[in-house]
């Protein structure tokens, strides 16, 4: 049976599939939310949110294939970025008592980019927990 997790996090990690290159030549061009990329300047933003995803993707997959991913979302109400996936084996991630304690393990610490549309300011490292928590795991 597959188990459906949720992430959250307060850094940039909007799936806009900008990868590659930058190439002038293909400008102006829209990423996949439809944002417009005129420039070397856009193409980096769409492109670094790209790479925030990624690097969470690539963390996720060192226990498990994410499997069904959702798009990712803006929640306004809890400034994050959201997205859900699912995996194949329950209790992958469980440490003890809490079921995503190796998730938790694995995040910690993990690099993001900064300055793409965060609502506040952060350390450019992902926090797991205490007051600069960063990003949140949640079984559904």
């Amino acid at each position: 049976m597959n188990q459906q997790i949720k992430v959250s996090t307060k850094y940039d990690c909007t799936a806009t599939k900008t990868v590659g290159r930058y190439r002038a030549a293909g400008l102006p061009t829209v990423d996949a939310t439809g944002a417009e990329i005129v420039d070397l300047e856009t193409w980096e933003q769409s492109r670094n949110k790209q790479r925030n995803y990624e690097t969470l993707l690539q963390v996720i997959s060192l226990r498990s294939q994410p499997l069904d991913l959702s798009n990712t979302t803006f929640n306004v109400e809890n400034n994050c970025w959201e997205f859900t996936y699912s995996v194949e084996f329950e209790n992958i991630y469980k440490k003890g008592a809490d079921e995503v304690g190796l998730l938790k393990d694995d995040m910690h610490q993990i690099p993001m980019i900064v300055g793409l549309g965060e609502v506040e300011k952060l350390s450019g490292l992902l926090e797991v927990s205490g007051d600069q928590t960063s990003i949140w795991f949640e079984l559904i």
